[in-house]
């Protein structure tokens, strides 16, 4: 997405002959498609009749290419055992109006309280819900505009915070570090070589295998 965003930037004809620069990062692009046939994702949540504890964690991140949210599943069973799974995450690249980060991170967490929602219903369709809920944004501005009053601010920001807030609450919403925000994947792009090796991306952050990570 990113790629294509930068090409029609460019505003490059269809019969135009594209620049060294383009038509290597292409290159290095195309050459990563064979990494994909291998690439396996796990789809069974783990849960069951003995589950003690399911929860939620969906995460938003931005940057100056693209934004975007991942939503994980923590099952914990009777026996103590965690386990997480990848349910779903999605992507936009930025717009070409530019914005500042911290008006992108509030999109990114915009698009998260969308995915949570989607989630949520979907798993009331199959007679299924989660105990807890958490959302995290490595943004502490983004937290400060959900936690304040929106009539505070201005038009572009209040009507974002309004839609956050109709479908989660403020205290859903929580800080975590860029370092161990699995969204800033997608945010920043990742090749597909990256990604098969990436274990992280498919169970989300260490922390969620802690007893004490709520």
């Amino acid at each position: 997405k990113i790629f294509i965003k930068k090409l029609w930037k460019s505003k490059f004809d269809w019969d135009d002959e594209l620049p060294k620069c383009i038509v290597d990062e292409w290159n290095k692009i195309a050459k990563q498609f064979p990494h994909l046939s291998t690439l396996k994702i796990p789809r069974w949540y783990n849960t069951s009749k003995n589950s003690n504890s399911i929860q939620l964690h969906g995460f938003s991140d931005a940057s100056g290419e693209a934004y975007g949210a991942a939503i994980y599943l923590r099952n914990v069973d009777q026996g103590g055992n965690i386990t997480t799974s990848l349910i779903i995450s999605k992507s936009r690249v930025t717009p070409s109006k530019t914005q500042s980060i911290p008006r992108l991170e509030l999109c990114a967490a915009l698009l998260l309280a969308k995915l949570i929602t989607y989630v949520i219903k979907d798993f009331r369709h199959k007679k299924f819900q989660a105990d807890e809920i958490f959302l995290w944004t490595d943004s502490k501005v983004v937290l400060h505009w959900i936690n304040g009053n929106p009539n505070r601010w201005k038009i572009f920001i209040a009507n974002r915070v309004n839609k956050i807030l109709d479908s989660t609450q403020p205290t859903q919403w929580r800080y975590v570090t860029t370092e161990t925000n699995p969204a800033d994947l997608v945010s920043r792009g990742l090749y597909a070589n990256e990604l098969h090796k990436n274990h992280n991306w498919f169970i989300g952050p260490s922390w969620l295998f802690s007893t004490n990570e709520s």
